[in-house]
C-alpha cells in the first residue's frame, strides 16, 4: 500500500469494532468520531486518516481511551448511532421496518380471510346451516360457523391470534357480506360463460318466502356440446305479481347482469295463466323483446298434473290416496303413536314408516307412500288393532275406519297397482328433472 512496506490488518476489526479503511486513501478512520464526532475529536481519524501502521494497534488503543472517544456523554450516544446505523443496514430504517411490519400485516389478514371464506365456501357448498341459536361464548354450541372457525383455531396458530383478537370478521353482517361476494364472483363466472355460448334459455318459478314473493330465474347453455343449468338469483316481486311486473323483473335482472344483449331462444315455465297466458302471459311479452324465445310448458310439471288429474278423477286411486292421508294424519300426531309404530316395525325388523303429507307440487310423494305403507303393511295393522283393543284414545274411531278400509282386498289390489304404475311414471319423472336431459334425448 503506497510507499510503505507495512499495510493494514483486517485482524483489528474485530478488535476494534469501530474502524474503517479507506482504499482511496490507504488510510484508517474512526467511523464513529467521523461521522458523529465533534470539534474535539482526534482530526487524524476523521480527516486526513492515519497511516502509521507501524504504530496502529498502540494508537487505536489510545485513541480508544481518548475522553472525545469513550469518556464523555457525547461518544457514548455517537456509539449508540453507529449501533443504530449497523442495525439499520440489516434492517432498513424505521420507514422500511414500518413498511415491512405494515406488509407482515397484510399477508397475514389476507391469509387469516382466506381461511375464513373456505370455512363459508365448504358450509355453502354442503348445504348447511351458518348460523347457532347462541353465539355468546359460554354457548355450547355457536353454530356451524363458529365452530369451523373454533376448530381451525386449534390447527393454525396464525388464525387463533386474529380469531380471537379485536376484530375478526365473523359478525353474521360480515359473513352476509362475504356470501354475497362469493355468489357475485361465481355469477360473474356464469355471464362468462352465458356469452360465450351465445344464446341461452330461461327457466322461472315464483314462491313465497318469509312474506316475501321471491321469483327464481336459472338459465340453460351450451358450451361444446354439454348442456348447463345454472341458478342465476332470486327476483323480489312482492309489489306485483302480474305479468308485466314479472317481465320487467326478468328484464331488469338480466340488464344489471349485462346478458340482456345476448339472444334467449327458449323460456320455460309452469302451466299458471299469469306466465303461460298466450295472449297477456309471461312467455308472450317476453317475445316481444326476445321473438325467438319459444315456451316449453315445464314438461316434469305436465306429467305431475296427468298423475294428479288421474288421481283425483279415478274413484279407485282416490281412495288409496284418501286412506295414505289419512294414515299420514293418524300416526303423526300424537308421538307416543309413531314412537308405538316404530316399536313394532323394529320387532317385526322392517325399514321405518317414512310418510309425507299428500302435495301436488310434491311430485314423487305418492310413489312413496304406497311404498312406505307396502313395505310397513304388518306393522300398521298390528298398531291399529293394538289401538282398537285398548279403546283409550280418542282417535280409535279413525283407527278402526282405517283398519277396515287397508283390509279389504281392494285396497290391497289397488295399492299395489298404484305403486307398480307410479313406480313406471317415477322413472320418467326424474328422468325430465336431469339438469343436462334434453327433448333430443
Amino acid at each position: 500500500f503506497g510507499n510503505q512496506k507495512r499495510s493494514f490488518n483486517a485482524k483489528y476489526y474485530n478488535e476494534f469494532k469501530w474502524i474503517e479503511y479507506s482504499v482511496e486513501k490507504d488510510a484508517v478512520f474512526c467511523f464513529c468520531c467521523r461521522i458523529f464526532g465533534c470539534s474535539s475529536t482526534d482530526n487524524v481519524f476523521t480527516k486526513s486518516g492515519f497511516t502509521n501502521w507501524k504504530r496502529l494497534g498502540t494508537k487505536f488503543s489510545k485513541h480508544s481511551k481518548l475522553n472525545a472517544h469513550a469518556a464523555t456523554q457525547t461518544h457514548l450516544i455517537n456509539l449508540s448511532k453507529m449501533d443504530g446505523h449497523n442495525s439499520s443496514k440489516k434492517t432498513g430504517n424505521i420507514l422500511c421496518q414500518v413498511s415491512n411490519a405494515h406488509k407482515d400485516f397484510i399477508l397475514k389478514n389476507r391469509s387469516y380471510l382466506k381461511t375464513l371464506i373456505d370455512i363459508l365456501l365448504y358450509l355453502a357448498r354442503q348445504g348447511i346451516a351458518f348460523r347457532g341459536n347462541i353465539e355468546n361464548e359460554d354457548s355450547l354450541n355457536r353454530g356451524n360457523f363458529l365452530e369451523a372457525c373454533k376448530l381451525m383455531c386449534e390447527h393454525k396458530p396464525e388464525f387463533n391470534q386474529v380469531f380471537n383478537g379485536e376484530i375478526n370478521y365473523t359478525s353474521p353482517l360480515l359473513q352476509n357480506e362475504l356470501i354475497g361476494m362469493c355468489a357475485e364472483n361465481v355469477r360473474s363466472m356464469i355471464v362468462t360463460e352465458i356469452k360465450k355460448a351465445g344464446s341461452y334459455s330461461i327457466m322461472c318459478d315464483e314462491a313465497r318466502c318469509h312474506k316475501q314473493e321471491q321469483m327464481s330465474l336459472c338459465i340453460r347453455y351450451s358450451n361444446n356440446f354439454k348442456v348447463f343449468e345454472r341458478f342465476l338469483g332470486f327476483i323480489n316481486v312482492s309489489e306485483s305479481q302480474n305479468a308485466v311486473s314479472l317481465v320487467s323483473a326478468i328484464l331488469s335482472y338480466l340488464k344489471v347482469l349485462k346478458i340482456d344483449d345476448i339472444p334467449i331462444i327458449a323460456q320455460s315455465y309452469d302451466g299458471a295463466n299469469v306466465m303461460s297466458g298466450s295472449k297477456r302471459g309471461v312467455q308472450t311479452l317476453l317475445r316481444e323483446h326476445y321473438p325467438d324465445a319459444i315456451y316449453i310448458h315445464c314438461m316434469a310439471h305436465r306429467l305431475n298434473l296427468v298423475v294428479i288429474n288421474m288421481c283425483n278423477h279415478v274413484k279407485y286411486s282416490k281412495t288409496v290416496f284418501n286412506t295414505l292421508e289419512a294414515i299420514y294424519v293418524h300416526f303423526s300426531t300424537p308421538k307416543k303413536k309413531n314412537k308405538k309404530l316404530q316399536e313394532v316395525q323394529k320387532q317385526l325388523k322392517m325399514n321405518k314408516l317414512t310418510l309425507s303429507a299428500i302435495s301436488d307440487t310434491r311430485w314423487v310423494c305418492r310413489h312413496k307412500n304406497c311404498k312406505a305403507v307396502i313395505e310397513n303393511f304388518s306393522s300398521i295393522v298390528e298398531v291399529l288393532n293394538h289401538e282398537v283393543e285398548e279403546d283409550n284414545d280418542r282417535d280409535v274411531s279413525r283407527a278402526i275406519g282405517i283398519l277396515a278400509t287397508i283390509q279389504k282386498t281392494e285396497f290391497v289390489v289397488n295399492l299395489h297397482v298404484m305403486h307398480f304404475a307410479l313406480g313406471i311414471i317415477n322413472i320418467l319423472s326424474n328422468k325430465l328433472q336431469i339438469k343436462t336431459e334434453t327433448l333430443g334425448h
